[in-house]
């Protein structure tokens, strides 16, 4: 059984769809083609290793990739080594557990023997040794930070001191816990 049309039908037909392309057309111009730039990354185009451990986005817009073989930056078109933007700076460690946005110009960096806090402004590092890799850490909207140890203790980041202050203990055991996280001034 062979289905015929009209004249009228066929021509109706091949309106709506030369519309229905130019409908796609305009739609799909409309969008910016830059919103995203999704690409596989691997060592060969700068990634210092290619186990990764944590992602974060700064509050510049740069993606930081902690490696078992350090951090890398990246810009959306080119990945760089922690050591290239920080030219004289070191990071405590190789294995970077974890990484945070502290807000503003600072980011979190957990590694294997230290914490380390970036200032990308001014381009330092500090480092705090009583953190070595195994705590759980979360930062609050206002950019603190907030650590617990292993002996299930925790420490707030008081920036007007630069240094941790202990806030107290959690009555968990700290391997029953998975992550923290500071939501409506709770923890």
């Amino acid at each position: 059984m062979k289905l015929e049309f009209s004249a009228e039908q066929t021509y109706i037909y091949k309106v709506l769809r030369a519309v229905s392309i130019m409908a796609l057309f305009f739609c799909s111009v409309g969008f910016d083609a830059t919103a995203y730039n999704m690409r596989q990354t691997f060592s060969g185009d700068g990634l210092s290793n290619s186990a990764i451990l944590s992602l974060c986005c700064d509050n510049n817009g740069y993606l930081w990739v902690g490696t078992c073989d350090g951090v890398n930056i990246a810009d959306g078109t080119t990945t760089y080594t922690f050591q290239s933007l920080f030219p004289g700076q070191v990071l405590s460690g190789n294995i970077i557990e974890e990484i945070l946005n502290g807000g503003t110009d600072d980011v979190w960096v957990l590694t294997n023997y230290a914490l380390d806090l970036v200032d990308t402004s001014s381009r330092t590092v500090k480092s705090f040794p009583q953190f070595h890799g195994q705590e759980l850490m979360c930062t609050a909207p206002d950019g603190k930070l907030i650590v617990l140890t292993e002996d299930s203790k925790l420490f707030l980041y008081d920036k007007k001191d630069s240094d941790f202050k202990s806030i107290g203990e959690i009555g968990n055991t700290y391997g029953d816990i998975k992550c923290i996280a500071y939501k409506d001034d709770s923890l």
